[in-house]
């Protein structure tokens, strides 16, 4: 099978080369003409949810990248998120974070090995301005409903730290 993106608009599926984003800025649908609109530099596939309060204040993500490097609860956790992928994933090549926030667990994740896809995904892009300047550039950003994946067969890892308990 190969990746796949799902047009937000339509779910017309496009394939996704293997040496291209996930999400190109400007990527049209060649199906309704859809193109995802961007907020500093991020792709927004679901800009109606952008930066809503539903289960988490976006407010908080100044707060939590400042807290995240050195507290007791983010800094160990992160390693052991770490240690684990290695453990348990030791083949998977294509990672995808849902509800990445700041990038606190893609930090130790994105340089942990060669990977050949890295994505970070939030509902909110206010978290994901943050995240930016913390992770590689190879790590690519896109705000996204994780309710409605706009992917298929993308990806052979995914984590969803701390995300669960704030979707309806």
């Amino acid at each position: 099978m190969s990746a796949m993106r799902l047009c937000p608009a339509c779910g017309t599926a496009a394939p996704i080369g293997a040496d291209e984003p996930v999400w190109p800025t400007g990527w049209r649908c060649a199906s309704c003409g859809h193109v995802a609109p961007l907020r500093d530099g991020i792709v927004l596939t679901a800009p109606a949810l952008a930066d809503t309060v539903s289960g988490f204040d976006p407010a908080d993500f100044a707060f939590l990248a400042q807290a995240e490097g050195g507290h007791f609860w983010f800094a160990p956790r992160r390693l052991l998120i770490r240690d684990l992928v290695a453990r348990h994933f030791p083949a998977a090549r294509d990672l995808i974070e849902i509800g990445c926030g700041t990038g606190n667990v893609l930090s130790a994740l994105a340089p942990a090995r060669d990977w050949r896809r890295v994505v970070g995904t939030d509902i909110h892009p206010t978290g994901l301005t943050l995240a930016r300047p913390r992770l590689p550039a190879t790590v690519e950003l896109l705000q996204l409903d994780a309710r409605h994946m706009p992917f298929r067969d993308a990806f052979d890892l995914l984590g969803a730290f701390d995300v669960l308990e704030h979707i309806e």
